[in-house]
């Protein structure tokens, strides 16, 4: 008689059979998708565009991704402007180095300007990657200074200013002002400092025991990061100037004629002396006056008024204009008077007397007498009857005489007329003559 004999199953082959049996109930797994093996290459810069002083540096990060990519990276950078000059630290990147440093270094030379530079990493098996990079060269700060005018002169105890022009290249901050060099009793100042525009003021004062002389001594300008600039000033020293004063007229010459007066202006040119001027005129001919105004002054100008009176005899004189003040020399200028005749005219005809017969004419010489008087003289004459015409060759004149026509008309009416002749000049008051002419019957 058989037996059935059993035997528990092994943990391990109860979950053999479980695992089967599951996986026969949801069917067989997808195999895995085998991974990307294709290297690559990424580049980034730390900027897209970077600005660089001529003279200085700048510096960027360059940083690389790889992907299945062992080989050795090489970095480069093109295109980039005359005194410019790109480097890496690390120019080769072998694996598992990722970043290197650009360092860009700008010559003084270098223009500025903004230009566009290529920064490329490539390797063996993958294709190159190329980044533009933006370069913006800035020119190296300077300040340029000049002084307006480059020369100057100041009296000792006195004070002169020039004017500094600054010149500015990529810098505009202020600009300090400082001097070296001038002599002792000599200081300059610069009320503008510190300058933030184009120009400033440099002030030389000086003591009165300063020592005459010509310097030569620069100013200097200077600011945060910018080379020190200099110009040179020459100053001379004159001198103190000793009190006291000039005087002149204006103008030196005065006409005078008789009841007609004249001016003249006195100006007094000081010279470190303030105090009252006492003037006066020396050597006045009998018969001519004279005012001042004023007679005492502390200004610079006065007036001195000449008059002739009717005695005062024709002729030129030598006068002497005085100025005095108190603790100085007395000063004086020469001063001319001329005095000349009272213009006058008279007229003179020959004859005075005159007959004409009807329809006839006649001339007459008419004389004009001048005293002081070379200037034109208008004639007319009025009286003259219906039928008469009075004229003159050469009206106005400047001739001593004139060539009178009376014209008689043949209906003139016979009879005896006063014809009156005058004479009018610049200066003068009126001349008469007077004729007789008489008119006559044909025979």
């Amino acid at each position: 008689m058989w037996r059935a004999i059993t035997k528990r199953a092994s943990p391990f082959i109860r979950t053999v059979l479980l695992s089967s049996a599951l996986a026969a109930c949801r069917g067989a797994e997808p195999e895995p998708t085998p991974p990307n093996t294709t290297p690559s290459l990424t580049l980034s810069l730390s900027a897209a565009s970077v600005t660089v002083r001529a003279g200085e540096q700048a510096l960027l990060q360059v940083v690389l991704t790889r992907a299945n990519l062992s080989r050795v990276v090489r970095l480069t950078i093109s295109d980039l402007p005359l005194g410019l000059v790109g480097s890496f630290t690390a120019p080769m990147l072998p694996d598992g180095t990722v970043a290197s440093t650009l360092l860009l270094d700008a010559a003084l030379t270098a223009a500025p300007g903004t230009y566009t530079a290529i920064v490329t990493a490539s390797a063996e098996g993958v294709n190159a990657q190329a980044l533009p990079l933006s370069v913006t060269i800035t020119p190296v700060p300077t300040i340029v200074l000049k002084a307006l005018p480059e020369s100057l002169s100041v009296i000792a105890g006195g004070s002169e200013s020039i004017t500094l022009d600054i010149a500015r290249t990529g810098f505009t901050g202020p600009v300090f002002f400082e001097s070296e060099g001038a002599p002792p009793g000599v200081t300059t100042t610069f009320p503008d400092s510190p300058a933030i525009g184009s120009l400033a003021t440099a002030l030389f004062t000086t003591t009165s025991d300063v020592l005459p002389g010509v310097y030569l001594f620069p100013i200097n300008g200077f600011a945060a990061g910018v080379s020190r600039a200099t110009t040179f000033v020459q100053l001379t020293v004159l001198a103190p100037l000793i009190a006291g004063f000039d005087v002149r007229v204006t103008p030196e010459v005065v006409t005078l004629r008789h009841g007609a007066p004249d001016s003249t202006i006195l100006t007094l040119d000081r010279r470190n002396y303030d105090e009252e001027i006492t003037l006066s005129v020396a050597g006045l001919p009998e018969g001519v006056g004279m005012t001042l105004n004023p007679t005492v002054t502390r200004g610079t100008t006065a007036t001195a008024t000449f008059f002739a009176g009717p005695e005062t005899p024709v002729g030129t004189y030598a006068l002497a204009v005085i100025a005095a003040g108190a603790g100085v020399a007395t000063a004086s200028a020469n001063l001319t008077l001329v005095v000349e005749e009272t213009p006058a005219l008279m007229l003179e005809a020959q004859p005075e007397t005159l007959t004409v017969v009807a329809g006839d004419s006649t001339r007459v010489t008419l004389t004009l007498m001048r005293t002081n008087l070379p200037g034109e003289v208008q004639l007319s004459a009025t009286g003259a009857p219906v039928g008469v015409v009075v004229s003159f060759a050469g009206n106005p004149t400047t001739a001593n005489s004139v060539l009178l026509t009376l014209a008689v008309a043949a209906d003139a009416a016979p009879g005896s007329y006063l014809i009156t002749i005058h004479a009018h000049a610049t200066g003068i008051a009126p001349v008469d003559l007077t004729l007789t002419l008489t008119i006559a019957l044909p025979p």
